[in-house]
């Protein structure tokens, strides 16, 4: 279960962000605008770390594959 009121909102904004990106192929660099995770984590300043396990629930939980 997400309960996203726990926690910092830039890092569930980030994970929000990096999750769509993954599924839109947005990290690979055969697309018209790739974008690095780093890129990305610099953007929000938050870790990469604590950022893709954010992210990774966001999906697990909503079942985005």
């Amino acid at each position: 279960m997400l309960n996203i009121s726990r926690g910092r909102a830039d890092i569930w904004a980030a994970a929000i962000v990096y999750a769509i990106a993954q599924l839109n192929f947005l990290f690979s660099s055969d697309t018209p605008n790739y974008l690095t995770p780093d890129e990305l984590c610099n953007f929000f300043a938050v870790k990469k770390s604590t950022m893709s396990q954010k992210a990774s629930k966001i999906r697990t939980t909503l079942d985005l594959f």
